[in-house]
């Protein structure tokens, strides 16, 4: 007898599961085919296919059945069973129909997509199933929009939009959140006994273990309970707009009224509390950690904690992840003593710089920023329109696809829609870059404006280890660590003022580490090399160009606006180009510039690629140096 497969798909109800079997089962017998068990695909998928990242499970054992031919035809109940999305629907059938050579059975149609005896394809059929796609795509779409209304209503009324209700809540039978009686008095317990003179969360887990074995009474449930402001009565939810495009959907929040736990007056006390305590757990240690939580781990992006090392003698920053039992390829210990004065030195330098600027001067920097952050913006605001118009581009394809008549035509339309993707996520990448580059502006207006950091004042923060810690955070956003060899290391610092790349070694004999700002060099960590500007000389000559352009961009005067262009053409050296993606490697930079590599480094003494050892020189003979203890 024939063999045939069934591909079941269901939601959540596994009624439906069965029943898609029921009916599926006799129809086949009926066509004279028999189902074994290891030829009945199925798996519980909630909304539809996305063919730009992988098949579901299902559907990717009953191709490697069709492949080992032990299928000769699929039976399915519906339509929608198959797919509810335009595009991977039409391509499963083609799939099916034009490379395995299966035919397809759909109960609710009553037809074949091939027909068993004469092999003779279904054309009417095929097109008529993308109508039935595009229905079952529709009626998805209208269920999502039907549950979010519902969620809304439901949130606007105090009843659960879906999920388990914290603990000391129940939900009734028509879905209101009400309280459970006996699993609240354990919440009312748990605030009042963190609010004890000696009462920490720690204490409060040992007692809760004591009188309640319901759970497993850990500090993190403890801690989620103490911070969670439903028990006040209004319990915050989010719900996904459905009606946006994918790629845009936001997530809007609504504030719940339901049933009141704790009064407002106690959760705060013990907000307060525990904010105070954890400053306090963070200052009274032995040694305050200035770098705590702004160090992270450039291979598995955990943050590095402070380690005491040398049987206590000294302390080291390094990731734990291993530890943790988490994979992750990243050995190195940065001793904290040198690094935090390294950080603290570039800081302050920055300061004291700020410092040093007349008020002509800071007048003209704070304009400058504000054209580039427009500049920004502008760009954002193009970028934005073109991935519309590529979204638009993207699902113009699925006539395509309609029309498609071989396997080279859509196989050419897959690339289309994969290139389509690329370009939107590259376009949202630079948007994001941008974005952090206006953070950076802003903070370097706030700082010309409210900038006063005198000797004095730099030397009462030094004077305190928490007021120093609280200055570094304000300045250093995130620290990467990336080994190069032999102790030798480079620091990406990204910072209000930029991102800076320091060359740092704990052996160095002048206990000094070197810096440079990424306007002039970029650092590549898989070839752990620099790339600059052309030489050395073209530094501070970028510094030039940068003071000219901005009073060029400032002045109302034309005759010194173009005198400050004409200086600018004699100054300019050759740009580099850059891809949009921050991923990009030495061999991406090449091919962008093979012009620039081969007619003008060429003619340099230095071709712009610097190992380690050869930045470190560069940054020394400029004066590029932090010292450290």
């Amino acid at each position: 007898m024939k063999q045939a497969a069934l591909l079941l798909r269901c939601s959540t109800d596994s009624q439906d599961y069965d029943r898609q079997q029921r009916d599926l089962l006799p129809t086949a017998k009926n066509l004279g085919y028999e189902v074994t068990k290891d030829l009945i695909f199925g798996e519980y998928v909630t909304g539809k296919d996305d063919v730009r990242k992988k098949d579901r499970e299902s559907i990717v054992n009953l191709k490697q059945a069709c492949k080992e031919g032990k299928v000769d035809a699929i039976f399915i109940n519906e339509v929608s069973r198959l797919s509810r999305d335009s595009i991977a629907g039409r391509l499963f059938v083609r799939e099916f129909n034009e490379q395995y050579k299966v035919p397809i059975f759909f109960r609710d149609l009553q037809q074949w997509t091939i027909a068993p005896e004469t092999k003779i394809k279904n054309t009417y059929l095929e097109q008529m199933l993308g109508f039935h796609f595009d229905v079952a795509a529709t009626e998805l779409k209208s269920m999502k929009t039907r549950f979010a209304s519902g969620k809304r209503k439901n949130a606007r009324t105090g009843k659960s939009i879906g999920g388990v209700p914290s603990i000391g809540y129940t939900k009734d039978n028509e879905g209101t959140i009400i309280i459970d009686e006996e699993a609240a008095k354990l919440i009312k317990i748990i605030f009042d006994k963190y609010l004890e003179k000696e009462g920490t969360i720690t204490t409060v887990c040992r007692y809760l273990r004591g009188i309640s074995n319901i759970r497993a009474w850990g500090t993190g449930t403890i801690g989620n309970i103490l911070r969670n402001r439903a028990y006040t009565g209004k319990m915050e939810v989010s719900i996904t707009n459905p009606d946006e495009q994918d790629e845009n959907k936001r997530v809007e929040k609504y504030i719940t009224t339901i049933p009141i736990i704790i009064e407002e007056d106690t959760f705060n006390k013990v907000q307060k509390k525990l904010d105070k305590n954890r400053s306090t757990q963070e200052y009274t240690r032995s040694k305050v950690h200035l770098l705590q939580k702004l160090i992270k781990c450039s291979d598995c992006g955990k943050l590095f904690s402070a380690k005491t090392v040398s049987s206590g003698k000294s302390t080291a920053y390094c990731c734990v992840s291993k530890q943790n039992g988490i994979n992750c390829n990243l050995s190195i210990a940065l001793d904290a003593n040198k690094v935090e004065s390294i950080i603290w030195n570039l800081v302050k330098s920055k300061l004291m710089e700020l410092n040093r600027l007349g008020e002509d001067e800071k007048i003209k920097r704070i304009t400058a920023e504000k054209i580039q952050i427009q500049s920004y913006i502008e760009e954002i605001n193009g970028l934005e329109l073109g991935i519309n118009k590529l979204i638009k581009r993207r699902n113009n394809l699925i006539s395509y696809i309609e029309n498609a008549e071989t396997e080279e035509e859509i196989a050419e339309i897959k690339d289309r829609r994969k290139k389509l993707d690329k370009e939107v996520n590259d376009n949202k990448e630079r948007i994001n870059h941008l974005k952090k580059n206006i953070e950076i502006c802003e903070s370097n207006i706030n700082n010309h404006l409210n900038n006063s950091y005198t000797s004095s004042i730099l030397e009462s923060i030094e004077s305190d280890r928490n007021k120093l810690k609280k200055q570094i955070k304000e300045f250093v956003r995130e620290i990467l660590p990336y080994p190069i060899a032999n102790s030798h290391s480079v620091l990406k610092v990204n910072t209000t003022f930029g991102i800076y790349y320091i060359l740092y070694s704990s052996r160095d004999k002048d206990k000094q580490a070197y810096y440079i700002q990424d306007m002039y060099a970029k650092f590549f960590p898989t070839d752990k090399k620099f790339l600059i500007i052309g030489d050395k000389t073209e530094i501070p000559m970028c510094d030039k160009i940068s003071s000219l352009a901005r009073v060029a961009r400032t002045t109302t005067d034309e005759k010194e606006k173009e005198e400050m262009y004409r200086q600018i053409e004699e100054l300019e050296p050759q740009k580099i180009k850059y891809p949009q993606k921050e991923t990009a490697s030495l061999k991406d930079i090449y091919q962008l510039n093979t012009e620039y590599f081969n007619n003008i480094l060429k003619k340099l003494d230095q071709i712009g690629i610097y190992t380690y050892d050869e930045m470190k020189e560069m940054c020394k003979s400029m004066g590029f140096i932090l010292p450290f203890n």
